[in-house]
């Protein structure tokens, strides 16, 4: 399990950096706890200003979201997610792009096919955006939108927003119907920014990025308490523009 990923720069970036990408590929099961504020807590080092351009330390990579092109011929610019979840837990969900667009689409356990190169089922199981989710789960209206670096930080209320997190947002969740490991799929803005310049302060909404998300279990939803270590990946897109 890695809880962090190596600093994008020029040294680890394969030869996708041509691309502007940094790409974890052939790293099986990476893992974090919850997300974007798990690749980039509030102890990551930062130059401060603008990453436009160039590759400080403080920059971020968005999650890749470019489905129509893939790198190596084999892995889609889509990131997929994976997060084990026990029947009655709740999944939390957040994104930048969430109001603008950009739905977060779950599906029950099932074949997703081969590893890395996943094929998205004809019909996911719950939609952010619904404003009528499957029973006991919280969609729909504003929920799940992550709109600052605070935000991220922070992490989401409780996922009946009968708690909340100083500073935080309120999520929408699925209440996993039953034990097993569940896809997660990000979806871009409809609208918004295009030319990404890797800021880590200022998680804008993009059509081609995701910028600042989140995926976090919990086991009520009315706990504040998050369950570590539930999020995987087999491979891991990171755009900087």
């Amino acid at each position: 399990m890695f809880n962090r990923l190596p600093r994008c720069d020029r040294r680890n970036s394969l030869r996708a950096m041509a691309l502007g990408a940094c790409v974890g590929l052939g790293m099986v099961s990476l893992a974090w706890a919850e997300g974007s504020r798990t690749l980039y807590p509030s102890t990551y080092p930062t130059s401060g200003g603008t990453c436009a351009n160039t590759f400080n330390r403080g920059c971020r990579a968005n999650l890749d979201l470019q489905p129509g092109n893939r790198y190596v011929g084999k892995i889609h610019r889509r990131t997929f997610l994976y997060v084990y979840a026990e029947a009655g837990e709740y999944v939390l969900l957040g994104s930048s792009n969430r109001t603008t667009g950009g739905d977060i689409l779950v599906y029950n356990p099932q074949d997703f096919g081969t590893p890395g190169d996943e094929t998205l089922p004809a019909s996911a199981d719950f939609s952010c955006a619904s404003s009528t989710p499957p029973a006991g789960s919280f969609g729909g209206g504003t929920l799940g939108q992550l709109s600052s670096r605070a935000q991220e930080l922070a992490g989401p209320h409780s996922a009946d927003g009968s708690a909340t997190v100083t500073g935080g947002f309120a999520p929408c969740a699925y209440r996993a119907p039953a034990t097993g490991i569940y896809g997660v799929q990000f979806m871009p803005a409809t609208s918004g920014n295009t030319n990404l310049n890797a800021d880590i302060f200022n998680p804008l909404p993009s059509t081609s990025t995701v910028a600042a998300w989140d995926v976090t279990v919990r086991a009520t939803a009315s706990s504040l308490s998050d369950l570590h270590g539930r999020l995987f990946t087999y491979a891991w897109l990171g755009f900087t523009g």
